[in-house]
């Protein structure tokens, strides 16, 4: 997959990059289709700093989930040093092109089935399960209990608080701790 001409990445992070938070906006369509599958994650073709032309590729799964029309969402943690977070932290703005490949991967969840889940995250791992749970609470209005365990080392690493209680308190079924 490649972005078509049009798609820009722009990049929501504070200047402290001890995290930063990756939206592509744009419609971005893959094998044809525009509906990219929560579970699902890319490989961004990411340059050394020194050589644009330098380039190897980084996994993310994909925060986003495909109701959202087409804008992917990535959560990429701040390693010093690293090849991805010298890239965001020094080279890449918004508004850059940006090459990614894929989707690969088919993480899905058991609609079929009425067992709960329960979703253990840490950090930037909470992106598929913020995903699925778009999906399954918003689009396809399911009902079974749910529990989001999300581990942090800090508050700067919690990751869609806002977003994620307003889904609780929304769906009666979704407990968040």
């Amino acid at each position: 997959l490649r972005l078509p001409p049009g798609v820009r990445a722009r990049l929501s992070t504070p200047k402290d990059y001890n995290t930063a938070l990756l939206v592509l906006q744009g419609k971005v369509k893959a094998n044809g289709s525009t509906a990219l599958g929560q579970g699902q994650f890319v490989l961004f073709d990411v340059p050394t700093v020194s050589d644009p032309m330098d380039l190897q590729p980084r996994a993310y799964s994909m925060a986003s989930a495909p109701s959202e029309g087409g804008e992917l969402t990535f959560i990429l943690g701040y390693k010093e040093g690293g090849r991805a977070s010298r890239w965001v932290a020094e080279g890449l703005q918004p508004g850059d092109r940006v090459r990614i490949q894929g989707p690969f991967g088919f993480f899905t969840l058991a609609a079929a089935t009425a067992k709960e889940y329960l979703f253990l995250a840490g950090g930037t791992g909470v992106a598929p399960f913020r995903a699925h749970l778009l999906e399954a609470l918003e689009e396809r209005g399911d009902t079974r209990p749910m529990h989001l365990i999300f581990g942090v080392r800090d508050r700067a690493h919690l990751f869609f608080e806002e977003e994620l209680s307003a889904l609780a308190a929304a769906h009666a079924n979704l407990r968040i701790s």
